[in-house]
């Protein structure tokens, strides 16, 4: 499924949706303002989750399986809130 074709099953242009991925790519970056999460890819079924941290937010490492609420912008998806998932959530996920 590509990215677009997920943005479009999930209806993200109307509403915020809660999703579980794991983090595949963290950086660190001065050019944003707020603390902006982006989705970069969709591998099986998974979402995997590129993000940028500012003004000392918290950075998840790479490879924590997490919960994000995710809607719709100009530039794609943004993370409006994302946490990791605790031990017995990621078994119901599992």
């Amino acid at each position: 499924m590509s990215v677009d074709e997920f943005y479009e099953a999930h209806s993200l242009r109307e509403y915020d949706q809660n999703i579980i991925g794991v983090v595949k790519i963290a950086k660190r970056s001065k050019s944003f303002g707020d603390l902006v999460w982006l989705i970069h890819e969709i591998d099986d079924g998974e979402q995997v989750f590129s993000m940028v941290e500012a003004n000392g937010a918290q950075l998840f490492p790479v490879g924590t399986r997490v919960q994000a609420v995710v809607y719709a912008s100009s530039k794609g998806f943004k993370v409006r809130s994302m946490r990791e998932l605790t031990q017995s959530e990621e078994d119901d996920a599992g």
